[in-house]
């Protein structure tokens, strides 16, 4: 059902969680154009999916992680392939169905991007597959629960995750949709929801600053969850925890190339400085060097460590929300 291939003297300081991991594809086209044989070229396959990518960062970081991931099928063990190929630690769980693919397609004419994505597979022996993951959750002290669920899993799955975990153990969950609302109605360390997702949380739309300070405080209030960093994008983040003020991150400014990756790149940052022992403001303003390294690179490609670092002197921290005219996006 499941193996580990995993040095047998790393240390877990961080276990990232992905029970819905993709394949992803990346391609560049001249243009768009409807009936038509379109010729891609730029062709990238890399593994793929919320957790996933917060362990390839993180070993860009230098910060030691095992990634736990679901996997199936002859597209599962491509996937694991390449993890093994970048030197990540990865257990393994064993599913029936066939892990997804993810596809990304630039246009070069107009630089726009194009993200397609399918559910992925169904997995029925979710209890089975959670308590696997608090096993495997024992040794870290940080657990990363990122990404979609796949059909099957109940949308609680994060929440129940947390609520059982070792009450010393950070839990960082970056979600959406139910799966997100349930988390942030439970015991998770950090909830990380986009601008957008921060509406749906709570169910209205906040535009101005306060609006979104606001908001973020009534998501603490929907739970015992410990701090919310509501990543907006080229505006950077807030992060805002109970009984502290709220503070605000602007990234520097940059030009695009893919957006890809680049809210996972955030995540894999803010647990790289935590595992440091970092305070989460600091943890933050790594994430977001690190968000704003990865919209540099082309496709489905992460950060660099030496633009993460040139940015990281670059992120603007202050108790008021700063107009950037940054084009990054975390």
């Amino acid at each position: 059902m499941d193996h580990t291939n995993r040095a047998p003297d790393s240390a877990t300081q961080v276990l990232t969680v992905t029970v819905n991991p993709a394949l992803d594809v990346s391609m560049t086209i001249d243009h768009l154009v409807s009936d038509k044989k379109i010729r891609a070229h730029d062709c990238q396959r890399e593994a793929g999916g919320g957790g996933v990518n917060v362990s390839r960062v993180l070993r860009r970081l230098k910060v030691p992680s095992n990634s736990f991931v679901v996997v199936g099928g002859p597209i599962g063990s491509e996937l694991l392939e390449r993890m093994l190929g970048e030197g990540l630690d990865v257990t393994e769980f064993r599913i029936a169905g066939s892990t997804r693919e993810s596809v990304a397609i630039t246009e070069a004419h107009t630089g726009r991007q194009y993200r397609i994505s399918v559910l992925g597979p169904r997995v029925d022996n979710h209890e089975l597959l959670r308590s696997r993951i608090i096993e495997e959750a024992g040794s870290a002290q940080i657990v990363v629960l990122s990404g979609s669920l796949p059909p099957g899993v109940p949308t609680d799955f994060f929440a129940q995750i947390c609520a059982q975990l070792a009450p010393d153990t950070m839990t960082i969950v970056d979600s959406a949709g139910a799966a997100l609302a349930a988390a942030a109605a439970g015991s998770a360390t950090i909830v990380k929801p986009s601008q957008r997702e921060l509406a749906e949380l709570v169910g209205w739309e906040p535009i101005t600053a306060a609006d979104i300070e606001r908001a973020a405080r009534e998501v603490l209030d929907l739970g015992g969850v410990g701090a919310v960093v509501a990543s907006r994008g080229p505006s950077g983040a807030l992060v805002a925890a109970r009984e502290q003020a709220p503070i605000w991150f602007r990234p520097p400014p940059v030009r695009p190339v893919s957006t890809v990756g680049a809210g996972d790149s955030m995540v894999a940052g803010i647990a790289a400085s935590l595992a440091r022992g970092h305070d989460l403001i600091d943890a933050t303003r790594l994430g977001v060097a690190a968000g704003t390294a990865t919209v540099l690179t082309p496709g489905t490609e992460l950060c660099t460590p030496t633009d993460v670092a040139l940015f990281l002197d670059e992120v603007i921290v202050t108790e008021r929300p700063v107009t950037s005219p940054s084009a990054s996006a975390t």
